[in-house]
């Protein structure tokens, strides 16, 4: 038995270490998934958008992956150089972190909460009129801290304790905490749709007297005010026509294996320990539909037909409900959704 099991720990440990080592490639590999373009008019102005995945909190006392974490806000962006703008944002929302047993409440499970308003600047590359990636910092200002407790003794639901109020560990949320920010994603029109990732640089929280950092994994949705947002003209109108499934299928496919090498590389660096699997499967869960969408989207470029991609990718977000068989009905799903609503493509 205990063979069995530092063979596993050696086998999980060399398979993160592979995942990690491809995680460049995979941060870029969405955008460069679509072809180059020439340079598109870079967006400018007032946006909102809101955030939702899964975060934790690893270090010496480990705190798993949990959800829902993430952020709502509003942002300003503006361009600086050929195909570059910057954009900076404020945001309110929280670090959720599976936290384990409490004894001293009598139950088996607790989540630490640390809500937060967070002021970030970053720096957007865009690759095309879809696709970009990013990088930034910000600062996240948090006030309170507490723990949520399921169950106990003659109690049903959950309820709430002030982290200085907990026995079972010592929690301590620091007033400011500075983090490094990456994404990537593409626009349609006034929309956009982003995987963002987030590592602490400074320590979020105190857990017995040690400062832990927290990592956050969410997938973004954004929507751009006023007359300056990129793609507001709509283009001229073609033909219905649509893609030939078979090619669909198979670039679908291909898309969807990368994306959730990418979700999962991305996903493990926000694990909280290497028994931690939420924020991995959380990662793919969410890259495997938009790797299926960005490569159905180059393919039917490819054909000279363009469709709308908030529909494609929520065919391929439907299609990962497919159960084992989720690596075919999402890119199906996808080319599905794609084909409704599939023009030719017109040249201005």
């Amino acid at each position: 038995m205990h063979r069995a099991s530092a063979f596993r720990r050696t086998s999980l440990t060399t398979l993160r270490a592979a995942l990690r080592g491809a995680v460049v490639p995979a941060l870029v590999l969405l955008p460069v998934a679509v072809a180059a373009q020439d340079s598109p008019a870079l967006p400018r102005g007032w946006s909102a958008y809101y955030a939702m995945g899964a975060s934790s909190v690893p270090g010496p006392t480990a705190l798993g992956s949990a959800a829902p974490a993430g952020s709502l806000g509003v942002a300003y962006e503006r361009p600086f150089a050929e195909r570059l703008t910057w954009r900076a944002e404020l945001g309110y929302g929280g670090i959720l972190a599976d936290g384990g047993p409490a004894p001293s409440e009598f139950s088996e499970a607790s989540k630490l909460q640390v809500p937060r308003t967070h002021l970030g600047v970053s720096v957007r590359r865009y690759s095309d009129r879809r696709a970009w990636i990013a990088g930034g910092v910000n600062a996240a200002f948090q006030s309170e801290c507490w723990v949520d407790v399921t169950g106990g003794i003659g109690v049903t639901g959950t309820y709430s304790i002030d982290c200085p109020d907990f026995t079972d560990r010592e929690y301590e949320s620091a007033p400011v905490a500075a983090n490094l920010t990456l994404g990537a994603g593409l626009d349609r029109g006034r929309f956009g749709f982003a995987l963002r990732v987030e590592q602490g640089v400074t320590p979020t929280v105190r857990v017995n007297g040690t400062g832990q950092r927290a990592r956050l994994l969410a997938a973004e949705i954004q929507y751009r005010f006023g007359h300056e947002a990129r793609g507001t003209t709509p283009p001229p109108r073609g033909a219905r026509a649509t893609a030939p499934l078979p090619g669909q299928m198979a670039a679908g496919t291909v898309g969807w294996a990368l994306g959730a090498v990418a979700g999962l590389v991305i996903g493990d660096m926000m694990a909280a320990s290497e028994n931690d699997w939420g924020a991995p499967l959380l990662g793919a869960f969410v890259g495997a539909p938009l790797g299926t969408t960005f490569a159905i989207h180059a393919f039917g470029r490819s054909k000279g037909l363009r469709s709308n991609v908030v529909a494609t990718y929520g065919g391929a977000l439907a299609g990962m409900f497919g159960g084992p068989a989720m690596w075919a009905t999402s890119p199906l799903g996808a080319a599905v959704a794609y084909n409704a609503l599939s023009r030719e493509r017109v040249v201005r």
